[in-house]
């Protein structure tokens, strides 16, 4: 019985969670050029407000020496990217301290993410927990082990800098999961 109510209350404060992000009306992503500077995996600058008109944005925390839910996730997203052909995906890194373009690179290829809608982005500690704070995405610190803990959640948004909503990826890329994204995506 106790094991079912920590479940419930887990379940309520997730849910909680997520309808307040996809409630919000404003991201505040393009306010500053400062934060909206990252660098991809090619040593390029990206910035958000440049993103196509018709595009929607995915965004989901990874780093390169992850062992155990970023390749995970780098499967999920292959699916993703071949269900859904509008949707451009950055992977934020949250070691920028130990991440360079190259190794993000070398990250991508060997998860074979190289789809030119997958952007492997890195900025500084400070702008990296900034925009995972307004995203609703946590990463806490390394462990003994080097393991980073984060969460899975990719939070879409639109052009306009609103969220959509937000899906985890926590049990994996599911049905009920491909239909909440495509009801994000469709918006």
């Amino acid at each position: 019985m106790r094991f079912l109510s920590s479940i419930l209350l887990l379940f309520l404060i997730l849910t909680i969670n997520c309808s307040a992000l996809a409630g919000r009306s404003k991201l505040s992503l393009l306010d500053s050029v400062e934060t909206n500077e990252w660098i991809n995996q090619d040593s390029q600058r990206v910035v958000f407000k440049n993103i196509g008109e018709k595009q929607k944005i995915a965004f989901i925390l990874s780093y390169t020496t992850c062992k155990t839910l970023c390749p995970m996730i780098a499967n999920d997203l292959k699916l993703i990217l071949n269900k859904f052909n509008t949707l451009q995906i950055f992977l934020i890194s949250i070691r920028p301290s130990e991440d360079t373009p190259n190794n993000l690179k070398q990250y991508l290829n060997k998860q074979k993410l190289t789809n030119d809608r997958v952007h492997f982005i890195l900025n500084t500690e400070k702008n990296t927990r900034e925009l995972t704070k307004k995203l609703g995405l946590y990463y806490g610190q390394t462990d003994v082990d080097g393991h980073l803990d984060h969460s899975t959640n990719i939070v879409f948004v639109n052009k306009k800098s609103i969220i959509l909503g937000v899906v985890s990826l926590d049990n994996g890329l599911d049905k009920k999961n491909l239909k909440l994204i495509e009801d994000f995506i469709s918006k």
